[in-house]
């Protein structure tokens, strides 16, 4: 049993048993069942296209699907008939969920997942567990599945959905693929607004209404925001002095980047590398976030 952590609440702990994990391989062609569900199952397609009845409904399961079947149903799969498919399973009873979860009957039971997303490494490493001595691994593989449970039911499973680049327009979209290396291009600075609007293919006053629109802020204070965070980042994470930051992020002087830092975090650079941290940072706009984040560690970044 583990506490585990929702939205920064405590939650009361799963309780459950793993009674049967494994791998296997089916022929093409090769079905299973119709049979009676005991207990919970987990089943992830690695290979082969699957059908699979549950709940009298038919679902196609690609591979990277899981599957989640619950007690007191039919199941039935039929197996790629064209070629061998490959599948993990597990077992495992279910006692006690955290109160703060729907109730199971509520649960999902496809994740139909890309390749970014949290279930496969997990699944992974509840497969790992299976080479070690059964005294390691008991304790393990049920809080590996009680991971795989939350983010399961909880979801969305697929990271590549939580994207909210993907929710803009597609002018906007191609815009910020081509500003990821064109901003470090041009030292931190916002692109010009004539640049970015001929991107968009769209006249200067249209751009900027429909990014604002969209990203709730101007272009020019959206990449100015981008300058100031990027910089904060540096702040707390390397020793380089504040003058040297500065010039990175193409700031006149000190004096210049200290004020519009101010400006920005409501703090002096100075002080905001002193302070704890999470202190010091308002929450950034999830677009502002992401685009930031693929700055820092995409091709080229920093």
């Amino acid at each position: 049993m583990s506490d585990n952590l929702i939205a920064g609440v405590a939650h009361p702990p799963f309780v459950l048993e793993v009674f049967e994990q494994g791998k296997v391989w089916f022929q093409p062609g090769a079905t299973l069942g119709p049979r009676s569900t005991r207990g919970f199952e987990f089943v992830w397609v690695i290979e082969g296209d699957v059908e699979w009845r549950y709940r009298d409904m038919t679902y196609p399961l690609p591979p990277g699907t899981i599957s989640l079947s619950q007690p007191g149903h039919t199941e039935f799969f039929r197996w790629d008939p064209v070629k061998p498919t490959c599948h993990a399973y597990v077992h495992f009873n279910l006692l006690q969920w955290p109160a703060s979860l729907p109730a199971p009957p509520s649960w999902p039971c496809v994740a139909a997942l890309g390749n970014d997303n949290i279930l496969h490494p997990l699944f992974r490493y509840f497969l790992s567990l299976l080479a070690r001595p059964e005294a390691q691994t008991a304790w393990l593989a049920e809080r590996a599945v009680e991971q795989l449970l939350l983010a399961f039911v909880l979801g969305p499973c697929n990271l590549d959905h939580e994207d909210p680049m993907r929710k803009l327009p597609a002018a906007l979209r191609e815009l910020f693929d081509h500003a990821r290396d064109r901003w470090r291009a041009l030292k931190y600075k916002a692109l010009p607004l004539a640049e970015m609007a001929a991107l968009c293919h769209l006249s200067r006053s249209h751009f900027i209404r429909l990014f604002q629109q969209h990203l709730g802020t101007s272009p020019n204070h959206f990449f100015e925001t981008l300058r100031l965070r990027a910089a904060a980042v540096d702040l707390l994470r390397s020793n380089e002095p504040i003058e040297s930051i500065a010039r990175k992020y193409s700031y006149e002087n000190r004096y210049h980047f200290s004020r519009n830092f101010k400006a920005h975090l409501r703090v002096s650079p100075k002080r905001f590398r002193a302070m704890p941290p999470g202190l010091g940072s308002p929450p950034l706009h999830e677009s502002l976030f992401r685009f930031l984040t693929a700055i820092q560690s995409g091709p080229g970044g920093k």
